[in-house]
């Protein structure tokens, strides 16, 4: 069985990253940074500790005529750390609320008002309407849209959508 390219953990869970030809980079919450290649293993402490986001209800939205509405206690997690010209982020929503007319992409401003460099992609999980299910992000100059897999539109619903993510994207 092959191990997968990350691993999407909890708020108490360690990040593992694959990157080429080094199998594993693991970013703790306690905020240790191990690079492991072949045999050997390397442990860092960071220099910079993780940052909560302050919970800001407009950097939430949908696109076209989709509303989003996330209230501070709807996020359970909103937290970043950056590493030189990358910064890592954990986005834990639990529940959301989707009105007007559905979309195709939930909306949330960059954390510490960051701009990407370039685009980033990947997978997360979500829950639209207490169904779940794998979608994919992309990362813009300052905001990352979450959409479903297959594109198609959330679902209104009242406290029934759910996102966890964990990402990573090059700073500008």
């Amino acid at each position: 069985m092959s191990t997968p390219p990350f691993e999407l953990g909890s708020p108490t869970k360690d990040t593992f990253i694959k990157a080429g030809s080094v199998p594993y980079l693991k970013l703790s919450t306690a905020g240790q940074l191990t690079a492991i290649n072949g045999g050997g293993i390397a442990t860092t402490a960071l220099s910079a500790p993780w940052t909560a986001q302050p919970f800001n209800a407009a950097e939430y939205a949908g696109n076209n005529s989709m509303t989003v509405t996330v209230a501070a206690g709807d996020v359970a997690l909103n937290r970043y750390l950056v590493i030189g010209k990358i910064c890592f982020w954990r986005l834990v929503i639990v529940t959301a609320t989707v009105g007007g007319t559905p979309s195709t992409q939930i909306q949330v401003t960059l954390p510490g008002g960051l701009t990407a460099a370039n685009g980033a992609q990947g997978a997360y999980y979500y829950s639209d309407n207490n169904t779940p299910g794998i979608g994919f992000f992309q990362v813009g100059a300052g905001t990352c849209n979450f959409l479903k897999l297959d594109s198609g539109n959330w679902t209104a619903s009242t406290d029934l959508t759910y996102i966890r993510a964990e990402l990573f994207f090059e700073i500008a």
